[in-house]
């Protein structure tokens, strides 16, 4: 696919970032997710898959920027949002009938360790926290608080790129959010995935971007560049 076409500009306008008009989501970086020999990388590795791609981008990547692009984004009066797979009920049923049985078997429990975000990025006071019973963002009615809050740009952060991420994003964008792939902190399941999707998401649904890129244009209440 020709490049110009990936990254076309002219398909979307991206003013510059307010803060106070921005929200960076956090998507599933939570025990289950992101321990080793637990939760998903335990029942992925049991069917066979290799998973030292997505650990060690998450380790190496995406946690590192993450630690530095919340404090930032924090500091300059955005809204920090965690989306977190969980269920209230232990069965699992109250998540859709599509992941019930592996969110149970990952004992993704609302209030349970598993479900909880990860130590090195725990949430602060004034951070919105809510579960998630499918896969994408919106599915946990963040669309509420967000709204409330006037927020207009989405800085969608996380795991996976090509699942729970991409249907955030696909959702925000038909919500009529400005949408921003921070794609240097997110991983999906492998390398082909990752870069699969950061094509099709930078076509029209999000303009894809770095950490470096947004924790300088938010101090500035600048446009974010593109590196699509």
């Amino acid at each position: 696919m020709p490049a110009s076409y990936v990254s076309d500009p002219s398909l979307i306008d991206f003013p510059p970032l307010d803060p106070a008009r921005t929200a960076v989501v956090v998507i599933d970086m939570v025990n289950h997710q992101l321990t080793p020999g637990q939760g998903m990388l335990r029942m992925v590795a049991e069917n066979g898959h290799d998973t030292d791609y997505y650990r060690e981008r998450c380790e190496r990547l995406v946690i590192p920027n993450l630690k530095r692009l919340l404090p930032a984004v924090r500091a300059a009066g955005a809204t920090v949002a965690y989306v977190r797979g969980a269920s209230f009920r232990s069965d699992c049923s109250d998540a859709i009938p599509t992941i019930q049985a592996v969110r149970s078997s990952w004992g993704a429990v609302e209030g349970e360790w598993a479900s909880e975000v990860i130590e090195a990025l725990r949430p602060e006071p004034g951070d919105i926290n809510l579960p998630k019973p499918a896969s994408g963002a919106f599915s946990a009615n963040l669309d509420r608080p967000l709204r409330s809050l006037g927020i207009e740009h989405l800085l969608y952060t996380g795991v996976a790129t090509n699942r729970c991420v991409l249907c955030s994003v696909t959702a925000g964008f038909d919500l009529g959010y400005r949408g921003y792939l921070v794609a240097d902190a997110a991983a999906a399941s492998s390398a082909y995935f990752e870069q699969a999707t950061v094509d099709l998401i930078s076509v029209y649904m999000a303009r894809v971007v770095t950490t470096d890129a947004i924790i300088a244009a938010i101090g500035a209440g600048a446009r974010v560049p593109s590196t699509a």
